[in-house]
């Protein structure tokens, strides 16, 4: 591949194959994909804007560069697309602060870059409203601003992300704060569904993600992230959740991840700034058949987890129900020279996995305090005697002997076309008549509210 730039891939040690090539794009750059899903794959980039052609309604091609348009001080309102607008960028590039965009049902060829704050931009139809990437514009929507909120809408083929939200915080600048992504489905998105990287106080709510040649839904670089992700579902994409150096205020709960090759990882690594990762929640949510013979494959080959923590600190994983992972169920180990530490495991239920439970290490111990367990409905252990000696309470259990669990070969991944539809997915209530409401405040945080599912 010539004409690009491939970054350097993480030395990440290989505990369960949760190593990663450098995430593309993090930066907030735009660039052409000639070459969409092997590109976005190798990491290669180029210097180039995208275009982005017209909406379903037959609009022309144009090239949407940002907001270009002066718009007068003036009330909030509804901008309608393509009744009043052209594009949805168009729109976009038109609203001040609590201005709603609504996008009537349509195929829009576009990449949306939104930089004004506080604004809206709802589909009338989840499954109607549809941005198509084409396999090769990078991004569906890319959002650059404070307190903005997606809904009820759908962003297939793109060469790296369906929606994309970030701050300045890739060297270590500011972190976006307020963005709201729901009812949003993504579908066969070369690398990310839906990813959020160095921003805070989000909410992943009733959103679908299938086909994510990385991860369904993405959290990542933010402290605190106080990001809560609710009621959504993942299936067939290599990895269900994943959130890495994403601390402080993360809570994935009462969701389902079925059929990915890793159902939710959470984890340490060198490849960004603000390792090691810690205090993230993993409660209440149905982690089920990840061992997916039909799903994309992932750069790092992991396969057959079910929850996996690597090198995270006073992680939580309460509640869950944890079935037919092929390797282990729930595991805790190191990543990229990071050490658990503090890891609470308690109250799930585990069957038909490999392992129900492992915490492990390849060459060395883990440390005392890796990890307690605690009313746990399992079955099998790794090492054996871990249930006895890392009881949660105030005495810390020993060591944890150096041990690997058996790792199955990965099966062949598949491209999109070749997976399963998606189920029949709920419409946002109201999406025509509800007023506008932008991401001004940190979701409910709080977990005791989220049972162990049935």
């Amino acid at each position: 591949m010539s004409g690009g730039h491939t970054p350097k891939v993480s030395r990440t040690t290989r505990r369960f194959g949760l190593h990663r090539r450098a995430h593309f794009p993090r930066r907030t750059i735009r660039v052409a994909v000639p070459v969409a899903a092997l590109c976005a794959l190798a990491g290669c980039s180029a210097t180039t804007s995208p275009s982005n052609s017209g909406s379903g309604s037959g609009a022309p091609s144009q090239t949407s560069t940002g907001p270009t348009t002066v718009v007068a001080n003036r009330p909030p309102t509804t901008l309608r697309v393509p009744a009043d607008h052209p594009t949805i960028q168009a729109a976009v590039d038109a609203t001040v602060a609590g201005d709603l965009v609504l996008v009537a049902p349509g195929t829009y060829r576009e990449s949306v870059v939104i930089e004004r704050p506080g604004i809206v931009v709802r589909g009338t139809d989840r499954a109607g409203v549809i941005i198509d990437g084409e396999d090769k514009r990078e991004n569906g929507i890319k959002v650059l601003a404070d307190g903005v909120a997606i809904e009820n809408l759908t962003v297939s083929n793109h060469a790296a992300n369906g929606v994309l939200v970030t701050g300045d915080g890739y060297d270590g600048g500011t972190q976006l704060k307020g963005f709201r992504l729901s009812y949003i489905t993504a579908i066969d998105n070369d690398l990310y569904g839906l990813y959020s990287f160095a921003a805070q106080d989000g909410l992943f709510d009733n959103v679908y993600a299938r086909g994510s040649g990385d991860s369904g839904f993405y959290v990542g670089r933010c402290e605190p992230c106080n990001t809560l992700v609710i009621d959504s579902l993942a299936e067939h994409n290599a990895v269900g959740f994943e959130g890495t150096n994403a601390s402080v205020g993360v809570v994935v709960a009462r969701s389902t991840f079925r059929a990915n090759r890793v159902g939710i990882t959470v984890n340490s690594q060198k490849l960004e700034k603000k390792a090691p990762q810690r205090e993230a929640v993993v409660v209440g949510n149905v982690v089920d058949g990840n061992d997916a013979q039909l799903s994309p494959v992932q750069a790092s080959g992991a396969f057959g987890l079910g929850i996996a923590i690597g090198g995270g600190r006073n992680d939580r994983i309460e509640r869950n129900r944890v079935r037919r992972s092929v390797s282990v169920g729930i595991a805790i180990t190191d990543l990229d020279g990071f050490l658990p530490s503090g890891v609470q495991v308690e109250g799930n239920a585990l069957e038909s996995n490999g392992t129900d439970i492992g915490a492990y290490r390849t060459a060395l111990d883990l440390p005392p305090g890796a990890v307690c367990l605690g009313a746990n409905e399992a079955n099998s252990f790794l090492p054996p005697d871990l249930p006895v000696s890392h009881s949660c309470g105030p005495t810390v259990g020993p060591a944890i002997t150096a041990v690997q669990p058996s790792k199955p070969g990965p099966p062949p991944g598949v491209r999109g076309q070749r997976l399963p539809a998606p189920p029949s997915l709920p419409n946002m209530v109201d999406a025509l008549t509800a007023p506008a409401a932008p991401a001004t405040s940190a979701p409910d945080l709080s977990t005791a509210r989220f049972s162990l599912p049935s």
